[in-house]
């Protein structure tokens, strides 16, 4: 995925907007803010610096092991835009593909077996997807911009709707947990006078209920006009320190704000749960920063590079309730082109790092991912990913976690 687009980076969604691809370059985009609190919790996690001890914790490779796609052929197996990844009983993958529409499943050995719904405004219908989860039961659930939830069977069999409340579209505006439940996210209050949207979750029962809402701690900081780099292996920002948070799949939110390596699991039935981890600062190099000031020049914006990176880019959960939290790392020199195939030509990246924490806030592991992998779901030691071939084609990727030894 190459595609940029310019946002205010205080209002930022946790939003891959991979889906976006067919965007201009220069198309202005408010996007909404996942805000987040500091909160005190009653219990705390924190960790050794992996500067200190990187050798007592486990290190994992991911290593691709199935792919999904082609750069020419049958319709079933060439994406366009991989917007959402959901994996269902017995490895079946479910792709939403929002350049047509299209949700396609396929079996644990990567062979198209049906389509999921269609186009459309009817019954098991959809006009764009904005998100995909399946639930406990290998049901397939998907939110779509008619405001509403289709619910489909384990083999993609069209079985209910639910009302929405939500036109917001993004990687976080819609999370299923283990009971069976629904989260939307809608905007609460958006007055010329915020700097950001108030925002909350609803939460819905199996049968489509609302039986509660969970708060996004309001950000009353304005910031400056910034913009957002999509690459292949995900969304890059010019350092900007800000808040964020997740919807985790065990249905609680996750707040943190990146200025340093701390979030909280924010739990539902019992006080949250500080995390806090030591880490190594990180430097901008003068090459990165030489790049990103072209791309400050490029869209006319006025943001400070900082010297010294932030802690983290973003979190993430799985569906297991792990928390996958993406960090800053030092940049390296690609060959490849890893950036948008327009504007400045930008050479220097990070590699996708992230580190995993247990649903207690304990620490797990660090796994790398390939330069040209972004991020999806996981479970146990499997990651899905959309990967990018040689001329910007994607395609669906199944990696394994390999541990890397001396």
């Amino acid at each position: 995925m190459k595609t940029t687009i310019p946002e205010r980076q205080n209002s930022t969604i946790q939003n891959d907007m991979r889906d976006e691809k067919k965007l201009s370059p220069r198309s202005a985009v408010l996007l909404l803010t996942l805000l987040v609190g500091t909160g005190l919790g009653l219990h705390s996690c924190t960790t050794e610096s992996p500067a200190e001890n990187r050798e007592a914790h486990t290190i994992y490779q991911a290593v691709e092991e199935l792919r999904i796609g082609r750069l020419e052929g049958e319709p079933e197996y060439t994406f366009g835009r991989v917007s959402r990844i959901a994996t269902g009983k017995n490895g079946t993958i479910f792709v939403a593909d929002n350049q047509v529409p299209v949700i396609r499943m396929y079996n644990s050995e990567g062979h198209y077996l049906r389509n999921v719904g269609r186009e459309g405004q009817g019954p098991g219908e959809y006009q764009s997807i904005r998100g995909m989860q399946t639930l406990p039961d290998g049901r397939l659930a998907v939110s779509d911009n008619s405001m509403r939830i289709n619910v489909y069977d384990p083999e993609g069999h069209f079985l209910e709707e639910h009302e929405s409340h939500s036109r917001l579209s993004g990687s976080q505006t819609f999370q299923t947990d283990q009971n069976g439940n629904f989260y939307v996210l809608y905007v609460v209050r958006n007055t010329p006078d915020m700097p950001n949207w108030e925002v909350e979750w609803q939460k819905l029962s199996p049968e489509g209920q609302v039986i509660d809402t969970i708060k996004v701690p309001l950000d009353e900081e304005e910031r400056e006009m910034s913009f957002t780099l999509f690459t292949a292996s995900g969304r890059a920002t010019p350092f900007v320190e800000e808040p964020m948070s997740w919807m985790s799949s065990l249905g609680y939110l996750i707040t943190g704000r990146n200025d340093r390596y701390a979030f909280t699991l924010n739990l539902s039935d019992a006080p949250p749960i500080q995390v806090e981890r030591a880490y190594p600062p990180v430097r901008v190099t003068s090459e990165e920063r030489s790049e990103w000031e072209a791309w400050k020049s490029y869209y006319k914006t006025n943001n400070i590079i900082p010297d010294i990176k932030p802690a983290y880019k973003a979190i993430r959960t799985d569906s297991q309730g792990r928390v996958w939290i993406w960090r800053y790392v030092e940049s390296e020199y690609t060959e490849k082109r890893i950036g948008p195939d327009f504007g400045p030509d930008s050479r220097w990246w990070e590699r996708p790092e992230y580190d995993i924490f247990l649903p207690d806030g304990s620490f797990h592991a660090t796994v790398l991912l390939p330069w040209n992998a972004s991020f999806r779901d996981a479970r146990d030691n499997l990651i899905w990913a959309v990967v990018q071939g040689d001329y910007s084609e994607q395609y669906v990727a199944r990696l394994r976690m390999v541990e890397v030894t001396d």
